[in-house]
């Protein structure tokens, strides 16, 4: 059910690392207004990354920094290998970025009520070691991934997760993915997501 396997080269994580922090910064400061408009608490689990907390504001893959497109193709390949009706589906991610002491904490993608109703999360470690990310069901921990460099991890989106404090003077950095299918799409949200083809 979580799949965790290599996913890109030394050379594309050495380009991702440097346009993963060029274009966090640049949602930073693009969507700070926005950003002030969010509800006490809103993305609480998430505090200490800007470009997560703004997730919905940008797709990572539609950005032409180096390094993007490789992982997009990558990203493509091990979604068409796992998910059987992938056509069905769309893709739309984003940068994940912790310093020191920082964590992402418990939370899930979908449905509060679902574990998988079709939808899948995934995220590419970029410089993520060492680090673990934990999945649990609504109570119990069922799986801990110890993060590696240039692997992705897919897993049914409905599963809880979080993210283990970061100990290391340089940013941790992932880059995270939602896959749903088109028809869930929010409307309001049509220019943010790829189709998967």
């Amino acid at each position: 059910m979580i799949h965790h396997q290599p996913c890109v080269s030394r050379m594309t994580l050495i380009q991702l690392e440097n346009s993963s922090k060029l274009l966090a910064q640049e949602v930073s400061q693009r969507f700070d207004e926005f950003y002030q408009t969010f509800p006490t608490g809103y993305m609480k689990f998430a505090e200490g990354s800007r470009s997560t907390e703004l997730y919905e504001a940008y797709n990572v893959f539609l950005c032409h920094y180096p390094g993007f497109a490789d992982l997009y193709r990558q990203i493509v390949t091990t979604i068409k290998s796992k998910i059987p009706n992938y056509q069905d589906y769309a893709l739309a991610g984003w940068v994940n970025i912790y310093n020191k002491g920082g964590y992402l904490n418990w939370h899930k993608h979908g449905p509060e009520d679902q574990i998988h109703d079709g939808r899948w999360h995934g995220y590419v470690a970029i410089n993520a070691e060492p680090s673990q990310t934990l999945y649990r069901d609504k109570e119990e921990i069922i799986k801990t991934i110890d993060n590696k460099d240039g692997y992705i991890t897919l897993s049914p989106a409905g599963l809880y997760h979080r993210v283990s404090e970061w100990k290391k003077d340089q940013p941790r950095i992932t880059i995270a993915f939602d896959v749903i299918k088109r028809e869930q799409i929010d409307p309001l949200l049509l220019n943010r997501w790829i189709p998967i083809i």
